[in-house]
């Protein structure tokens, strides 16, 4: 709907991560929110889903937004550096950022160029256009707005906005009875719909915020790839001891650990301290935020 443009020499732009450096990671988190290529939870008894024992194998059978999102381990793609033919991907090589183990793809340009990540200084390069309002955030705010307004949606509401977005990527579609028949919630698969399509576009944070589950979802520790029992135990950096060592009771990599949300001060950004003074010197009456 709405966008700003850029023009490589002319207008250029920082870009939001360092692409082969240490910028966005999509996490075990996100990995395992896309269904199943019938749209069904991974978790789910009757979801395609197959396991984490390859390189591969996660991505398999899966929503393809996921590969649009994350680029499976091993795939070629023009990369910064590597200007002339397509390179394999790991998340060490040539992104030089091991970290959660996957390896983003959403923004990567085909224009070995456009993915400078500003190591070489240039910030003219950046020059694809910021999508400032997508028609995709439009119809995912009117199914949200709906289940919240009325405890309900119709699947004619569905069918006209998230629905659309399963089109463009042949899923089948979210009904009522597909949900009673999965013991699926409405709201929840609402919200993936949304988390999912709007993946590392700046969205999440508020999004948790927004529907209070930040003190559960940001407090939680971040996690990876799984290790222990698959094809990752056997290739480095994750077969080194200083990986293997930092795995939960359940083989999959610990990213990041004792992460806080307060919400009693957390829901809330603390007020500007010069505002504060500004108001009161007026004769008006501003107290900081709590907490803060």
């Amino acid at each position: 709907i709405l966008d700003r443009r850029y023009e490589r020499n002319i207008l250029g732009h920082d870009m939001p991560y360092q692409y082969d450096g240490t910028g966005y990671n999509p996490t075990r988190k996100l990995a395992d929110i896309y269904l199943d290529e019938n749209g069904i939870p991974i978790g789910n008894s009757q979801s395609v889903f197959q396991g984490y024992d390859t390189f591969e194998s996660e991505f398999q059978n899966r929503d393809p937004r996921m590969t649009m999102t994350m680029i499976i381990p091993g795939q070629e793609t023009v990369r910064v550096f590597f200007p002339n033919d397509p390179i394999a991907n790991w998340p060490d090589f040539p992104q030089r950022n091991a970290n959660t183990g996957y390896i983003l793809y959403k923004y990567m340009s085909e224009d070995p160029i456009a993915n400078n990540s500003g190591q070489m200084g240039d910030a003219s390069l950046f020059d694809y256009d910021r999508h400032l309002i997508r028609y995709a955030e439009v119809l995912l705010i009117y199914a949200e707005a709906t289940f919240e307004k009325n405890g309900a949606i119709s699947d004619d509401d569905l069918d006209r906005t998230i629905n659309l977005l399963r089109d463009r990527v042949n899923m089948p579609h979210l009904t009522n009875t597909f949900v009673g028949t999965y013991n699926l919630d409405m709201l929840e698969e609402i919200r993936r719909e949304r988390t999912i399509e709007l993946a590392l576009e700046g969205f999440r944070y508020d999004d948790l915020r927004r529907w209070k589950i930040a003190e559960t979802e940001l407090s939680a520790d971040i996690k990876g790839i799984k290790i222990e029992g698959t094809e990752w135990a056997t290739r480095e950096p994750y077969s080194l001891p200083s990986f293997q060592s930092r795995v939960d009771e359940n083989g999959f990599l610990i990213v990041e650990t004792s992460r806080v949300f307060d919400p009693q001060k957390h829901y809330l950004q603390p007020l500007p301290t010069r505002e504060i003074a500004l108001y009161n010197e007026n004769g008006a009456e501003l107290t900081q935020n709590p907490g803060w």
